[in-house]
């Protein structure tokens, strides 16, 4: 595995061959990036390509995550793609091709512009976690000021219905998917993967009663 000498390189390198977004928290990519507790979300365009070109590694038996080396230090990243069912297959080209370089610290990277990433978040957040994580109060404003979680659905359900995209159920069976608050003609699920997702629940739970 390759060792890179810093984040720095290998951003400069995936800024030169790669159509990449950073999905979240690329604020403190460079600075304050902790190589034991935090990781790094990209969604390309081609990911067999980003993985080639980082040298990244498999590091678990999920397919969205990866690892490489930096200064002797395990990166951890976990890579999306479009049509993995992450978010909407057409929301994952257009955040792709409205994206922005960001520069920060001496480096940059390309991320969303302002409105993909605010529904994206707001989508991670309900969708994918089930609630709104703290680190996201301080950087949206309508996250302090109401803890109203239907007006949050409200948002999101108005952005969706507007653009035309759907709720996915994601190629990645670990993600635990919360589709309480979304209307069912706005989720879309790929038979293949619910069966994966089926398959996964009962493995843990096998695992879970033999450990």
């Amino acid at each position: 595995m390759k060792n890179w000498a810093s984040l720095y390189d290998v951003f400069d390198c995936l800024n030169a061959k790669c159509n990449y977004i950073v999905l979240r928290n690329y604020d403190s990519l460079f600075e304050a990036f902790n190589f034991e507790n935090d990781d790094i979300d990209l969604l390309c365009d081609n990911k067999g390509l980003l993985v080639k070109t980082l040298e990244a590694k498999r590091r678990d038996k999920n397919t969205s995550h990866y690892k490489i080396c930096v200064r002797g230090y395990d990166c951890k990243i976990d890579i999306r793609y479009v049509g993995d069912g992450y978010y909407c297959t057409e929301w994952e080209r257009k955040m792709i091709s409205k994206r922005m370089l960001y520069s920060i610290h001496g480096g940059g990277v390309y991320i969303m512009d302002s409105e993909n990433y605010f529904y994206s978040v707001l989508y991670h957040c309900l969708v994918h976690k089930g609630f709104i994580a703290d680190k996201y109060l301080n950087e949206f404003a309508v996250f302090r000021t109401s803890k109203n979680k239907e007006k949050f659905y409200s948002l999101l359900l108005e952005f969706l219905n507007a653009k035309c995209y759907k709720v996915t159920n994601s190629s990645d069976s670990a993600i635990t998917l919360h589709f309480d608050g979304i209307p069912r003609d706005l989720i879309y699920k790929k038979a293949f993967w619910e069966v994966k997702r089926f398959c996964y629940r009962i493995q843990n739970l096998i695992y879970e009663k033999y450990k």
